[in-house]
Parts: C-alpha cells; structure tokens; sequence
C-alpha cells in the first residue's frame, strides 16, 4: 500500500466571548487558559481556523489549489473542525 504525505498547517483563531475567570488572559499560562476554556458553555466562545495544505502531484492535489476555512467546537471527545472549501 503507497501512503501519501500531506503537510497541513492551520491559522486557529479563538475568541472568548465572556472574558477569562482567572485575569488577563495575556497573562496566563496555556494550562489556565484551558482550565478557563473548559469551564465555559460553548455559546461563550468561538473558534476559527483556515488550514493551508502541501500536498504531492495526484489525487489529493486540489488540496493545494484551494483556500480552505472552518470552525471548531470542543466535544467530549475532543475539538471537533468543520472545514469548507473557498470557491
């Protein structure tokens, strides 16, 4: 079986509607600020990421050749990111 090498890289934008409970959040560390993220409803903030792909000569290479942009919502399980390609 071939695999096939995909490079992705995102532009991930999150925006909490409500403020952070524990101060500024440019004064926080990364595991505050996920403390603060999963105490809040999901209607408190938002998500956006516009994915960039690399991808070789073949069936994936439309990848390549389209603007991409998506949102994100936190689930049990994990994020979950909804993308849509740019016409």
């Amino acid at each position: 079986m071939k695999t096939t090498q995909i490079i992705f890289a995102s532009i991930f934008s999150f925006s909490c509607l409500a403020g952070a409970e524990s101060g500024n959040p440019a004064d926080q560390t990364p595991v505050q600020l996920k403390q603060d993220i999963e105490k809040k409803h999901p209607s408190a903030y938002y998500m956006r990421v516009s994915p960039k792909f690399e991808a070789p000569a073949g069936k994936h290479e439309w990848l390549s050749r389209y603007v991409f942009v998506g949102v994100a919502e936190k689930t049990p399980a994990g994020n979950q990111i909804h993308y849509w390609k740019v016409l």
